[in-house]
């Protein structure tokens, strides 16, 4: 078994990550990138497929992608997100195929790689149980609104709004221009906006 550097804050990652990318790569340099990029993989087509299953579908597809088209990556972006760029692609080939609309919550990977769901913050008092069922039922209607979205949209807005990426990230994660980054989002905002109101919602 290769021996492997130790990675302290980051250090090297990089590096490793795109060895593991490289068509003379092996099974250690792979198990690497796998432990490295699993959660964030896993919570990418989360964020896209909407269930837990089908992101466990399409995140062994990113990986039997991956090994099978070592030597593909022209290491014109970060090796992880160049990963991550094929784990979104997975999970809207999976939804493309099956050909049906999730109604999960939302969800997204933060900082710490905890999976987290939208919420909406709590400004009303504790002591008013009538406030918390509202929010409670608000909540779940914004949930509801945003698992309807076209798979693209909930992508990119969750890359946005979620992952925290810029314009400039998202672009060159997708391999678009900024300005289609930001058009997207527009539109995906505005179908949002629309599915709230038409529930009601603010």
């Amino acid at each position: 078994m290769k021996e492997k550097p130790n990675i302290a804050a980051g250090q090297g990652e990089e590096e490793l990550l795109r060895a593991a990318l490289m068509d003379n790569s092996d099974a250690d340099d792979f198990e690497f990138l796998v432990n490295s990029t699993a959660d964030a993989v896993y919570s990418v087509a989360l964020s896209v497929v909407g269930n837990p299953h089908d992101a466990e579908d399409a995140a062994q597809e990113t990986y039997l992608k991956i090994w099978r088209s070592r030597g593909s990556f022209r290491g014109d972006c970060p090796a992880r997100n160049f990963v991550l760029r094929i784990a979104r692609n997975c999970a809207l080939d999976l939804i493309r195929r099956r050909d049906k609309r999730q109604t999960s919550p939302l969800t997204w990977e933060d900082n710490g790689g905890e999976i987290r769901e939208l919420d909406l913050p709590d400004t009303s008092p504790d002591s008013d149980p009538s406030a918390a069922v509202i929010r409670s039922e608000e909540n779940a209607v914004i949930r509801e609104c945003f698992a309807s979205l076209p798979p693209e949209m909930r992508m990119i807005l969750s890359m946005r709004e979620f992952e925290g990426l810029s314009y400039d990230e998202i672009a060159e994660s997708l391999g678009i221009p900024p300005g289609t980054v930001k058009s997207r989002i527009s539109r995906a905002r505005d179908k949002l906006e629309k599915l709230l109101r038409s529930r009601n919602i603010f």
